[in-house]
């Protein structure tokens, strides 16, 4: 037995004495049962999509409680303090917002929500004004969709970044089609290995079938040995890097109907071997940079030690006092920062 009501929670029944009559024959239940006890928008949300039934009594009752949650949702926007200074710009009490003060309250400490209605019905009050106000009217009647945010992930803490994104473009029945490049190189991502690969079609990941899949083809067939990376022939660069690659189009060729590939036009892999090139000769000119200081640095280092017996022999050739001695390592310590700058 499916029942909605007030926790999500196994109860068991108890077994009935009598069940009924077969041909005049006493049916006894023997066995105990179990009602599912299921609470919350969202656990009943997860429990269709996730589980659901297959007799069909039960599976019109589930179908019957989402499609009402479905028409009762209602797009609820977070205002939380911006409630209080609009008010206070506009010298207005509480009850004057159509809501119970302690309503008001919960909304302005961040408990509770208001919906987009209701937000449209208190600008509608006369004579208000107010930054709070200005922002009101942008909230009450924008298309932006609030959602909870039910998990943040610290995903890796790279040293370099670069975004490309190319211009819209002709592609196959003159259908328009733009992609977005982006590359992300050291920091915490592991050296060892291959490059992480993550793609991108019209805003869905694409988590299978990779090496089908005309953007490896694309990352493979660019030559990012001459970007400071080492590769073999055929295969993913090696290396601290994250590439991400997202194709966006009325019509992406897919290479099945499970969208989970893309196939390999000419134009497609020709126009993402351009955008990953222009990504490699950033990440290039880092990497080069970076090589030049850490070799800079290192030079300096070795400079820097023998500086104190140069000081040394001065002052045993020259018989220096120990304050002459202290200057000339000063004096060559800056004249090594000038020269080294």
């Amino acid at each position: 037995t499916l029942t909605f009501i007030a926790k999500t929670e196994v109860v068991k029944r108890n077994i009935p004495n009598v069940s009924g009559f077969i041909n005049g024959r006493e049916i006894k239940t023997l066995k105990p049962q179990y009602n599912i006890v299921i609470r919350n928008n969202d656990n009943i949300m997860k429990f269709a999509s996730l589980i659901s039934f297959r007799q069909r009594s039960r599976y019109y009752t589930l179908t019957k409680a989402v499609i009402k949650l479905i028409k009762n949702r209602q797009d609820v926007i977070p205002i939380h303090s911006l409630l209080k200074r609009f008010r206070e710009e506009n010298k207005l009490f509480q009850y004057e917002l159509g809501f119970s003060d302690q309503q008001v309250r919960q909304i302005e400490k961040g408990n509770y929500n208001i919906t987009r209605n209701n937000l449209q019905q208190i600008i509608q009050l006369k004579d208000l004004q107010g930054t709070a106000y200005e922002q009101f009217k942008k909230l009450a009647y924008s298309d932006v969709l609030w959602d909870k945010i039910i998990d943040i992930e610290v995903q890796e803490n790279e040293e370099f970044v670069y975004d490309l994104t190319t211009k819209v473009g002709n592609f196959v029945a003159n259908n328009l089609i733009m992609h977005n490049c982006a590359i992300a190189y050291g920091g915490n991502i592991p050296a060892e290995g291959a490059a992480k690969l993550i793609r991108f079609a019209n805003r869905v990941p694409l988590q299978y079938q990779q090496g089908a899949c005309a953007i490896t083809k694309s990352v493979m067939q660019t030559s990012w040995r001459g970007y400071g990376l080492s590769q073999s022939k055929g295969s993913l660069p090696q290396g601290p890097l994250v590439i991400i690659i997202h194709i966006a189009s009325v019509w992406v060729p897919f290479t099945s109907e499970s969208k989970e590939a893309i196939a390999h036009y000419p134009e497609i892999i020709k126009e993402l071997k351009l955008a990953l090139q222009e990504a490699g000769r950033k990440l290039g000119g880092y990497i080069r940079k970076r090589k030049a200081s850490e070799y800079e640095s290192k030079k300096r280092s070795y400079i820097e030690k023998y500086i104190p017996h140069i000081g040394a022999a001065l002052k045993e050739i020259l018989n220096l006092k120990d304050n002459q001695e202290i200057n000339i390592n000063e004096k060559l310590k800056e004249i090594l920062e000038r020269s080294r700058k």
